[in-house]
């Protein structure tokens, strides 16, 4: 390799340096301002399961309307059946769905999920992990704010996968 060779790679591991240490800024900035929460990687991997005590459906409508105006993302779906689907900003290449599983006299549970994103060409990693957290994180609070009981837990999703 040519000194040229050498001075560009050395500039670019630079520049991918900075990117990733403002990336880190960004999402420590989030994280303490409540916006995001450190999860594990492979995260939009799991359902998480809400169970409640029995509410007031409408309070879920209401709270995803909030969550679809402060965070501009996509937010459709059938109160009647309270099953939405959730899509992130033109910026962002992923959708979810939020879908009630039972509503009795003692309990109320809703599922919510990635159901797909997009990722690079050798990775599940979604490209835009930031905005599905911000998401996440603003649906648990939701349930939270409902419901201060709100019991979460996460389970696999077994996902097939596609090229594009």
């Amino acid at each position: 390799m040519d000194s040229t060779a050498l001075i560009v790679l050395g500039v670019l591991a630079v520049v991918l340096i900075l990117v990733k240490v403002l990336m880190l800024k960004g999402e420590s900035k989030l994280e303490s301002q409540g916006k995001i929460v450190r999860r594990e990687k492979g995260f939009n991997e799991n359902a998480e399961i809400f169970t409640m005590g029995p509410i007031d459906q409408n309070k879920v409508t209401e709270g995803l309307k909030e969550i679809g105006s402060s965070m501009r993302v996509s937010i459709n779906g059938n109160t009647n059946t309270q099953s939405f689907s959730i899509t992130g900003g033109s910026w962002s290449q992923w959708s979810a769905r939020l879908k009630i599983l039972e509503a009795s006299q003692e309990k109320t549970v809703y599922r919510f999920l990635f159901s797909n994103w997009k990722s690079g060409a050798h990775s599940t990693t979604p490209e835009d992990p930031t905005s599905m957290n911000m998401v996440l994180t603003a649906v648990e609070k939701m349930f939270l704010k409902i419901d201060p009981n709100t019991k979460v837990h996460t389970e696999p999703v077994s996902y097939h996968t596609e090229k594009s």
